[in-house]
């Protein structure tokens, strides 16, 4: 256990590597951060006095490098923006995204472990049809689409919930809600196919034959053996989740990372940009190992090596 946490460290280092390199690159060749800070006002010089008192100037890569360097000591530069440190402005706003995405993910999994559960047992039954038209609907619409939609009807129509903003729990249902819902739709389709193909085995016709009642027959020998599948997608599903927050705390004003990020890329917020995805992507790859080291909780015939 211990040589495949370290071996999988090792990667995480090299994977961060990439994300740095591969993000510094791209909102490098997408415009001149000097030019986006001064405004269209701003004379030739002006912009060429900014670009050489930011360090702008130099090559790409001797940037990269100076960023690395900085990197090394802990520092991931101030931001344009704001001329703050832009990692503090990241840490300040995440504790709002992770608001939000753990609340998603609870409307997910409330949602998607009782439907997929159920559509698999009743098969073919009303309460089947009915999930997969709620399957293909919400898959069917876009976040940004069903989050105007909500705050059409429940917060302009019906006034029962406030449109946008960070406050108590009336402010995290609407934006929760809609990022629940949307990503409930794979993970039930996820659980059913994988409740079919367990219910199938014939470990689980033996426990039927022994007279185990079915509620225990589909709890202990279905939804177990069928659960490492859908606590893969649910990692996934959370990295899709801090992702897809960007949209949504956009279209709700909600003040997170994803709000902040937007921001910064609309104005080539080099330093901005960089602890942003720096820090999602710890965040993605701590996920996937807790992932995967809950395999062996789940099936102890599961080996880490």
């Amino acid at each position: 256990m211990q040589r495949y946490i370290i071996r999988r460290l090792l990667h995480s280092v090299l994977v961060l590597f990439g994300v740095t390199l591969v993000t510094f690159m791209l909102v490098r060749l997408t415009g001149d951060p000097a030019a986006a800070m001064l405004g269209p006002e701003a004379t030739p010089q002006d912009i060429a006095e900014l670009r050489v008192s930011m360090g702008l100037d130099d090559p790409i890569f001797v940037q990269y490098g100076r960023y690395l360097e900085q990197l090394a000591h802990g520092d991931f530069g101030t931001s344009f923006l704001y001329g703050q440190p832009a990692l503090g402005l990241v840490l300040e706003r995440l504790p709002a995204t992770f608001e939000l995405t753990i609340a998603a993910l609870v409307i997910n999994l409330a949602v998607s472990f009782p439907l997929g559960i159920i559509s698999a047992v009743k098969r073919d039954s009303i309460i089947d049809r009915l999930s997969a038209v709620f399957v293909f609907g919400s898959q069917a619409m876009p976040v940004f689409w069903s989050g105007i939609l909500g705050i059409m009807v429940f917060a302009i129509m019906l006034g029962w919930l406030p449109a946008s903003g960070r406050g108590g729990v009336k402010y995290l249902l609407m934006p929760g809600i809609v990022l629940g819902i949307h990503s409930a739709a794979y993970q039930t389709r996820l659980l059913r196919s994988s409740m079919l193909d367990v219910l199938g085995q014939d470990f689980v016709r033996t426990a039927r034959a022994k007279g185990i009642k079915e509620f225990w027959v589909i709890v202990r020998h279905g939804f177990r053996n069928a659960l490492i599948p859908v606590v893969t997608a649910t990692g996934v599903q959370f990295a899709a989740l801090m992702g897809g927050a960007v949209i949504t705390e956009t279209v709700f004003d909600w003040p997170g990372v994803g709000r902040l990020a937007v921001q910064a890329i609309n104005n080539r917020d080099i330093p901005l940009v960089m602890a942003t995805t720096f820090v999602f992507a710890v965040i993605i790859l701590t996920v996937n190992l807790l992932v995967d080291l809950s395999y062996g909780v789940i099936d102890p015939r599961v080996r880490l090596d």
